[in-house]
């Protein structure tokens, strides 16, 4: 049905503006950052560890019951970065509360055209995007039989 991106966010505390800032900042510091998710497994978690193995940076996974947690230890700087959904993440940023250094997708989002894509921020090639699916049993009717569906719907 569609597909959304993530955004690569930042604590403000963290002396960083792009992607290859932050890359070399955490190279610097092997496994002394550390990054919130909304659990292990998570398409957020994937999109980060997909990045760490890309830019060959050495990080700690905290995961969380939910993003709302792992927004809430990024805010208060218990992690130092995450990957978020635009719709949680940018009122934030907006507050200038996190910082967003860059969409996951693999071009410039039409929402959040300033953020370049990781791809085109230093790490060539990476994309992680979560799609959202409609799954129905076998028999279920078409979309063009609107009746056929009230009445399985019914049933």
């Amino acid at each position: 049905m569609g597909s959304t991106v993530y955004v690569l966010l930042v604590h403000p505390s963290l002396p960083v503006n792009s992607v290859r800032e932050f890359i070399a900042f955490a190279k610097a510091r092997p496994r002394q950052l550390n990054y919130s998710s909304g659990g292990s497994g998570s398409a957020a978690n994937l999109s980060i560890e997909l990045f760490r193995s890309m830019s060959g940076i050495e990080v700690v996974h905290v995961p969380y019951k939910g993003i709302g947690p792992a927004l809430i230890a990024l805010l208060s700087g218990e992690v130092q970065f995450t990957s978020g959904t635009p719709t949680s993440a940018m009122p934030f940023v907006k507050d200038n509360r996190l910082r967003a250094l860059a969409v996951t997708s693999a071009r410039r989002s039409q929402f959040l055209p300033d953020l370049p894509s990781i791809a085109e921020a230093g790490v060539p090639g990476y994309e992680s995007t979560a799609w959202y699916g409609v799954l129905a049993p076998a028999k279920t009717p078409g979309r063009s039989s609107a009746s056929s569906m009230r009445r399985f719907l019914s049933s």
